[in-house]
């Protein structure tokens, strides 16, 4: 993670994040890190994470393993770990936007709107 920490396109290809900072943002939003089913000995969770977007990111395994100096097992875990991790740091975020935001209701057919959505009388 360390040689790619200053390539924004190098993070953006590899785990779609823009850059270091905004990756860095999910190691820092809640204590899920610390309470973790498995952690490996080989690398620090930073480095998990990033080998669990990876994965996510461009399907990869045994490069993983090769890139990282570890076995398939050892990615597997890593791997499903992550997203556990995620799930648990994510589903708190409130990401859908409301109808209003993306303006929904000006894609509605007119008899749609008036059929379903009447105007109290």
């Amino acid at each position: 993670m360390q040689t790619t920490a200053n390539d924004s396109s190098a993070i953006k290809y590899l785990s779609g994040f823009d850059n270091y900072e905004q990756f860095k943002l999910i190691l820092k939003k809640g204590p899920a890190a610390h309470e973790l089913s498995y952690q490996s000995n080989e690398l620090d969770f930073e480095n998990e994470l990033f080998v669990t977007l990876m994965k996510l990111r461009l399907a990869k395994h045994y490069d993983l393993s090769l890139d990282f100096g570890i076995s398939h097992f050892i990615v597997a875990r890593i791997v499903q770990t992550g997203i556990n991790f995620m799930y648990f740091e994510l589903s708190e975020l409130d990401f859908w936007p409301t109808r209003k935001m993306i303006h929904v209701d000006a894609h509605f057919p007119k008899n749609f709107i008036k059929l379903c959505f009447p105007k109290p009388e």
